[in-house]
């Protein structure tokens, strides 16, 4: 018998480790204590579906980068077409360090993050650094086993 979506989330919520939170340093250096959930991933993984849903067991608020920057920039593709993908990487950098980090919260990052160039933004690789070593990262793939 297959599990539905729910039950699979459901057993995901209790691998979520209880811990202290505290405010990521401005620094971004790694601290033992976690403020912010990255859920990274390529585009269709799950990542603002699962987000919202630990975030709502953990009782924290969830942000998806790809919505903060549409609300501050508008349609990512038109973005994108007018003013290129390098200015839309910058701006999607930007817009990740303005999310409030002094409480404990759930973020879906876009899917490129990641993988955007060294030379995208002067922070990137510190922040790219700091969220692939920080132990509350999780990696969300799609799954293969199509119901």
């Amino acid at each position: 018998m297959k599990s539905s979506v729910g039950d699979r989330l459901t057993v995901l919520a209790v691998f979520v480790p209880r811990v202290e939170y505290q405010p990521v340093q401005s620094s971004l250096e790694s601290t033992s204590r976690i403020s912010m959930i990255h859920v990274i991933g390529p585009g269709g993984a799950g990542k603002s579906t699962t987000g919202e849903i630990v975030a709502e067991l953990l009782g924290c608020p969830f942000h998806d980068l790809d919505r903060l920057f549409e609300k501050r920039h508008g349609n990512i593709d038109e973005f994108i077409a007018l003013r290129g993908y390098a200015a839309y990487a910058w701006e999607n950098v930007e817009t990740y360090q303005e999310i409030e980090a002094s409480r404990p919260a759930v973020l879906a990052l876009s899917s490129g993050f990641m993988t955007y160039p060294d030379d995208a933004h002067p922070r990137l690789p510190t922040i790219r650094q700091a969220i692939a070593t920080l132990s509350s990262t999780v990696v969300l793939l799609p799954s293969l086993d199509l119901e």
